[in-house]
């Protein structure tokens, strides 16, 4: 209790050499006097077609300069967002390691729990301080995102608004068109384009809401580090703890358990058959008893539910995309099956005359088939896209993309066979062997038959977020005190 006064003393000194770092501002370094010219620049520049837009008198011009200025404006606003959350975020890390190092401090000096609590609880609202900004101020985090779906809905704007069509407007009715083009870059019209976009399947990190305020309640470092050590770990994540909850103590369907154990491998955690592997010790209830205490903090139940909800949407989107591709594979082999000329031609030696009738019925073919392999070939390559764009198995991904290039292999056989004469040139019949051969044909036997069933549903390499994705191997939701 000697070094307590003395500590006292020094506390105020290193949390005002913390705000020090984050308030005070030193002389200027190249990188901001290049922040600063590009700001006067682009003040310059907005003044100048701020003036342009007030002298127009064509009402065309009119409008091309409002958007040229309202876009130009827009660009500023996500420019000067993205500067002020840097600046933010090193304010955040300076406030949290100042927090750390003083508790560290008071730890060392055995200072009593009431002295350690409150100076947690400072650097607790600090650190909620930035959090509640975020969450009233920006529609999401990953600005960039943002402004490549706000310049996206720009361009749909322009390409219906700016064309000939609107040629004779009247000055009135210009204004009204480029403020409703300036509208797109509000704060609410880029909330309801984010939201939109989520609905569509698109990820973004969006700001915390009661969920996530529910997670960001205090969970002691003892008891998340026990669990730790009950698992044998270094550290949870808090990916580890909504799983880890889900499987122990909502449960997990074997689809789910599917999804849940990629995750919890590294744990030492495994499912058999689609159920969870309990152990014969007493790992398993020192565990439950674990997340059981962290629950009494966090709403974990909530956070799987929401987890959950979004796993079962996106198994969806794969059994929907399975069976646009189960569809496709069947289509492909019934019109594979009518080339029937498919072995001769790729058994007719090179440098002889391919007979005519081949030919003919080789042309016959393309002319039955062409439109309906096109088809087939669009359908599956947006499946494919989607595939891959909630990150399903690889398996899934490999049936897409193998049944890609089968039909694709076809259709190019399909156009050297159009463009060829009454005869087929040796270039012409080498070509489409190739393209036979990579379509699944063979010389000795039929077409190739469908491909094996698919694997279980599974979705290894998605981690879908609560509210907003979590780094991986980083713990950035539940804020240890």
């Amino acid at each position: 209790m000697r070094r307590l006064p003395v500590l006292l003393v020094l506390l105020p000194l290193l949390v005002g050499c913390a705000a020090s770092k984050i308030a005070i501002n030193p002389e200027p370094t190249q990188s901001q006097n290049r922040t600063t010219d590009i700001r006067t620049l682009n003040d310059e520049q907005a003044a100048k077609l701020l003036s342009d837009y007030r002298t127009v008198v064509d009402s065309v011009k009119f409008m091309q300069t409002g958007v040229t200025l309202s876009r130009f404006y827009c660009d500023i606003y996500f420019q000067r967002l993205i500067e002020e959350q840097t600046r933010r975020n090193f304010a955040r890390s300076q406030s949290n390691l100042a927090g750390g190092l003083t508790s560290a401090i008071l730890g060392l000096a055995s200072a009593g729990s009431g002295v350690t609590g409150g100076v947690g609880a400072l650097f607790s609202f600090i650190d909620a301080t930035f959090e509640n900004f975020d969450a009233n101020f920006l529609v999401s985090p990953d600005i960039p995102a943002v402004y490549d779906l706000v310049r996206r809905a720009q361009k749909t704007w322009e390409d219906t608004n700016l064309g000939s069509a609107n040629a004779n407007l009247s000055f009135a009715e210009s204004e009204r068109l480029i403020k409703e083009y300036a509208n797109i870059c509000s704060f609410i019209e880029t909330k309801r384009l984010v939201t939109e976009a989520v609905q569509r399947g698109e990820t973004f990190a969006l700001p915390p809401t009661s969920a996530r305020a529910a997670f960001l309640r205090t969970v002691t470092l003892t008891e998340r580090d026990r669990l730790a050590q009950t698992l044998g770990v270094a550290t949870i994540t808090d990916d580890h703890l909504i799983d880890l909850y889900w499987a122990y103590r909502v449960g997990a369907k074997p689809e789910e358990a599917a999804y849940l154990a990629p995750s919890l491998e590294p744990l030492g955690i495994k499912f058999v058959n689609g159920q969870l592997e309990r152990d014969k010790g007493t790992r398993d209830l020192r565990i439950q008893q674990h997340l059981d205490e962290i629950a009494s903090h966090v709403d974990l139940g909530a956070l799987v539910a929401q987890r959950r909800g979004a796993v079962a949407a996106a198994l969806e989107r794969v059994k929907a995309a399975r069976a646009v591709i189960d569809k496709a594979t069947a289509d492909t082999n019934a019109a594979a099956s009518t080339l029937t000329v498919a072995r001769a031609l790729l058994n007719a030696p090179n440098g002889a005359a391919v007979p005519a009738n081949d030919v003919g019925a080789a042309k016959a073919w393309v002319q039955a088939n062409q439109a309906t392999l096109e088809k087939l070939l669009h359908g599956v390559t947006e499946a494919a896209q989607g595939l891959t764009k909630i990150g399903a198995a690889p398996a899934d991904q490999k049936r897409a993309t193998d049944l890609q290039k089968r039909i694709g292999a076809m259709l190019d056989a399909a156009k050297v066979l159009t463009g060829a004469g009454a005869a087929l040139t040796d270039e012409q019949l080498s070509q489409v062997k190739t393209l036979l051969l990579a379509a699944g044909f063979s010389a000795v036997a039929a077409p190739a038959a469908a491909a094996p069933p698919p694997p279980p549903l599974a979705l290894p390499n998605l981690r879908l977020p609560v509210d907003a994705p979590v780094p991986a191997g980083g713990s950035t939701i539940i804020k240890i005190r």
